[in-house]
């Protein structure tokens, strides 16, 4: 009777360790986590579940695919991206990052989508003042507040224009309603994303600031931690062969119709 028992145990442990193999629990060597911060249409946005879809999204689960592992995004502010890819809390960063020497310095970063970006569009609420061709010309005005994303690389540009006053928000709908409401006389964001912002709010208006040749980036990058050098021959190889096939073209049709790249 006990041999009977004994044997019953096994087949039911052995049964339990064979449908735990089956269901792939997640592990770090099966999983790819990506951080994504803020909420920049239509590379990344935030549905009414409070899950994050957009552009980078699709892109994340495509690269998970090639890799073949299963995808978990990970919310983080667009400021601490840097630093959570350098502690490796995520195995990598996807948010519209622009890919600039400083960036290239501090993180490797694979690039995925864009053209070289020489300009980068100042949007106002409704009209462009009389006079104002240049931001420059918004010193002679009342209120010369331009706004723009904290750790993005339109702050690094914007600080460069002593002329205006700086503000610096953590996500694009507080610059909207900050703009908006007259708190701030325009914004600088990114081309993709203010071309996404003037479709849906037609009062949008623009002008160009030229970038500085050291200011101008190669188009949006993953950033992954320079050290893991394996894992960046990795991600390489999986975006050239999602370059090659067109699964990257064809996300672009989905998300920005024909234009492809930055402007």
């Amino acid at each position: 009777m006990n041999k009977l028992l004994n044997s019953l145990k096994i087949f039911v442990l052995s049964a339990a360790f064979f449908l735990s193999g089956c269901g792939e629990p997640e592990t770090k060597s099966n999983l790819l986590t990506v951080g994504i911060g803020g909420d920049f249409p239509p590379f990344e946005m935030t549905d009414k579940q409070g899950e994050i879809y957009g552009f980078d999204v699709d892109v994340a689960q495509a690269l998970a695919d090639k890799l073949g592992k299963k995808l978990k995004i990970v919310s983080m502010a667009f400021d601490a991206l840097v630093l959570g890819v350098k502690q490796e809390k995520v195995d990598c960063i996807m948010s519209a990052l622009s890919i600039t020497k400083k960036r290239a310095e501090e993180m490797a970063m694979v690039h995925y989508y864009g053209k070289p970006l020489t300009m980068l569009p100042l949007l106002f609420w409704q009209t462009v003042p009389v006079g104002v061709t240049t931001i420059e010309d918004l010193a002679k005005l009342p209120n010369k507040t331009v706004t723009a994303q904290v750790g993005s690389l339109q702050e690094e540009v914007l600080s460069h224009y002593s002329c205006v006053d700086h503000k610096y928000l953590g996500e694009l709908p507080d610059m909207m309603v900050d703009l908006k409401y007259g708190k701030s006389i325009a914004m600088v964001v990114e081309p993709a994303i203010a071309q996404a912002l003037m479709k849906d709010n037609p009062e949008l208006k623009s002008i160009a600031i030229p970038l500085k040749p050291e200011e101008q980036d190669f188009g949006n990058g993953i950033g992954i931690k320079k050290e893991n050098v394996k894992f960046v021959a990795q991600i390489e190889k999986a975006i050239k062969a999602m370059k090659t096939d067109d699964t990257l073209i064809k996300l672009e049709q989905k998300w920005f119709g024909g234009n492809h790249g930055a402007q």
